[in-house]
């Protein structure tokens, strides 16, 4: 895909000079590259790369409009077939003369070569313009595959970048997934315990109100008992008192009744018997 693009800018080249040069009376020499190949070159690209590329090629198209300057400029037509006319004299070493006033005294060998040196500079200058765009094409090509290398480089380490982090992931996912099912058999356990904890305390508190219920039961029967048996105690201690004192006095009157059987045998006896009472 890349060398495509490349022969399709050369052809976009080939066809801006073509066009852009058409006939040595148009040709002016203040610039060597026509717009559109400039513009092939300059505005292809608009990135923060690229700019550092236009100012080494504003430097080259600067130091050739220097050059330019320091020939001597042409305003005619005329005098540029002279210039070039004279150069070509120097070369074959002849005298120079005007050749739109004296091209009789010159054979036609002398002119037709003149005029093919004019079409071989030509097609050089054209040449060289050819060059100057392709290397700049080429170079500007360079940049991008550069570019691009940079850029799969940086996207395979994000790609691999993505993948560790999608291990990671999986691996925190698993991870949570145990987390979750321990904590859920864990928390199934406990809550197991409690509720059994609950029902063993919910029965020994049932069991100890019923104990408690049955604790009162007897100790109010043992009440009404108690209650029973001082009733009981204090009618058996009135009917022993009574029964007491009935023995006391009949046992009484019985030892009375014997000391008078006895006062009455001893009366002759003694004396102070009688005196008792």
């Amino acid at each position: 895909s890349t060398q495509t693009n490349c022969f399709a800018d050369v052809k976009k080249i080939q066809i801006a000079t073509q066009t852009s040069f058409a006939d040595d009376e148009d040709e002016t020499e203040s610039t060597i590259l026509p717009v559109e190949v400039e513009e092939i070159c300059f505005h292809e690209n608009e990135n923060n790369e690229d700019k550092e590329f236009e100012k080494e090629v504003f430097e080259d198209k600067n130091n050739s409009e220097t050059q330019i300057e320091s020939e001597p400029k042409i305003t005619s037509i005329e005098e540029s077939i002279q210039m070039y006319f004279d150069e070509f004299c120097l070369q074959n070493e002849q005298p120079c003369f005007n050749p739109s006033r004296s091209s009789s005294r010159f054979s036609e060998s002398t002119v037709c070569s003149f005029y093919q040196n004019i079409d071989e500079k030509r097609c050089r200058r054209k040449i060289r313009q050819l060059e100057i765009a392709f290397n700049k094409a080429m170079s500007s090509k360079r940049r991008k595959s550069e570019k691009l290398q940079a850029l799969e480089q940086r996207i395979y380490s994000i790609t691999q970048q993505n993948e560790k982090l999608k291990c990671e992931l999986e691996n925190s996912r698993g991870q949570l997934h145990s987390l979750e099912i321990s904590s859920a058999v864990r928390f199934e356990k406990l809550l197991n315990s409690s509720s059994r904890d609950y029902q063993k305390l919910r029965d020994q508190h049932y069991e100890d109100r019923k104990r408690l219920f049955l604790a009162e039961k007897h100790a109010s029967k043992l009440l009404k008992r108690c209650k029973i048996a001082e009733e009981k105690l204090d009618k058996f201690q009135r009917r022993n008192q009574s029964e007491r004192s009935d023995i006391l006095s009949e046992k009484l009157s019985c030892f009375r009744a014997k000391l008078k059987l006895l006062d009455h045998q001893l009366g002759s006896f003694s004396s102070p018997i009688n005196s008792l009472p």
